[in-house]
């Protein structure tokens, strides 16, 4: 009987087996620096053993989320196949807030820096680079050591309500420029009404970098 026993356990599969594989699938495949955790399987279940190593031979989902499946089968006969559940993380550079940063204030570099540390949830989106983050408007008050989030920040102003702006028109090679006050605050690129101070009349153009607006 026990004869028995140990001939059924060798003629069955084992898991730390087919976790083997996925893990091994997934790794190759992923960024370098990527942790890759293979697991989930029922204890319980049962399948031939393969008279070769388990191969991981895709991946399905998305590991940028944290989690995908890795198709593993037997290439030896008799086949099988199945799907292996495996957890993903991954270390990058990100920016984080090195002090709270106050919600409407204009982010300073001091108040950055980049750190590496593990990322999961790579869709949800974070920031890698200074300079992306320095010099924008916190949408929200941003712990110390927050990880920045490009939902969590805007351009700041180049035009403020009531400031005196240039008001610059362009046609046929000719350019005009006049004198407006700027009836709204706008970012770069965007869309504002100004008050000509010569005729009176409310216009509207779009805010460029250097804090004047094209009108058409």
């Amino acid at each position: 009987m026990c004869f028995g026993a140990s001939a059924s356990a060798a003629a069955t599969e084992d898991i730390t087996r087919l976790n083997a594989a996925a893990q091994r699938y997934a790794q190759r495949e992923l960024p370098r620096g990527t942790t890759v955790t293979a697991g989930g399987l029922d204890a319980r279940l049962q399948l031939p053993r393969c008279a070769t190593q388990p191969q991981g031979m895709r991946m399905i989902g998305n590991p940028a989320s944290g989690a995908a499946t890795v198709e593993v089968r037997c290439l030896a006969s008799p086949g099988w196949k199945l799907f292996v559940p495996v957890r993903t993380q991954q270390r990058s550079y990100v920016v984080v807030a090195k002090a709270p940063i106050a919600a409407g204030t204009v982010i300073a570099p001091e108040q950055l820096e980049r750190v590496e540390q593990a990322v999961r949830g790579a869709t949800r989106g974070f920031m890698t680079d200074i300079p992306a983050v320095a010099g924008r408007v916190a949408r929200r008050h941003i712990a110390a050591g927050a990880v920045i989030r490009p939902q969590w920040f805007t351009a700041a102003n180049v035009i403020d309500r009531g400031q005196t702006v240039t008001l610059v028109a362009r046609a046929g090679g000719v350019e005009i420029r006049s004198r407006g006050e700027a009836l709204q605050a706008v970012g770069p690129s965007g869309l504002v009404k100004v008050r000509n101070l010569s005729s009176g009349r409310i216009i509207e153009g779009r805010a460029q970098d250097d804090g004047s607006v094209l009108v058409n």
